[in-house]
């Protein structure tokens, strides 16, 4: 299921609407529930998908997007995290992943985070069958160790 849709390329630009009503409910009843605090950002690894989560589904939610990697994965968002005020240790975050592009949180974010929880699994529609599924987890308490490509300058 973690790879359903991968070889997909309409999936690109298909069913982020759906990922963002989703984010949006179930980052309110995580607020409400007090597992997360109110407007946590949300983290992603490369820019593809990254730049998608963001103008579809951060932005829209009012929540700011920050990539983790390697300047070749993060491009622009390098800048775009010094400029959205960077990532603060101890504070939690959102990670929103997608079948056609599926990697592992745990092994993503796994040295930066003390927890890494998954929230829920939401089915991307497209007509009447499953294009693919997108998967939402709480990243728990940032340890303030993401070296950002800027610095390593």
């Amino acid at each position: 299921m973690r790879t359903f849709g991968e070889d997909d390329f309409t999936q690109d630009l298909y069913g982020w609407n759906q990922v963002a009503k989703s984010f949006q409910r179930i980052s309110q009843r995580e607020e409400q529930q007090g597992t997360m605090p109110g407007q946590a950002g949300i983290i992603s690894y490369k820019w593809f998908p990254g730049a998608h989560i963001d103008f579809y589904v951060a932005q829209q939610c009012q929540h700011k997007l920050f990539l983790l990697g390697e300047m070749n994965d993060t491009h622009k968002y390098a800048w775009i995290n010094n400029y959205r005020g960077g990532l603060q240790k101890g504070n939690d975050y959102y990670h929103i992943a997608v079948t056609n592009g599926y990697k592992n949180p745990n092994e993503l974010f796994g040295q930066y985070f003390d927890r890494i929880e998954p929230i829920d699994t939401v089915k991307i529609m497209r007509g009447d069958e499953i294009m693919r599924y997108a998967f939402f987890y709480r990243l728990k308490n940032y340890k303030g160790n993401f070296i950002n490509p800027l610095s390593k300058r």
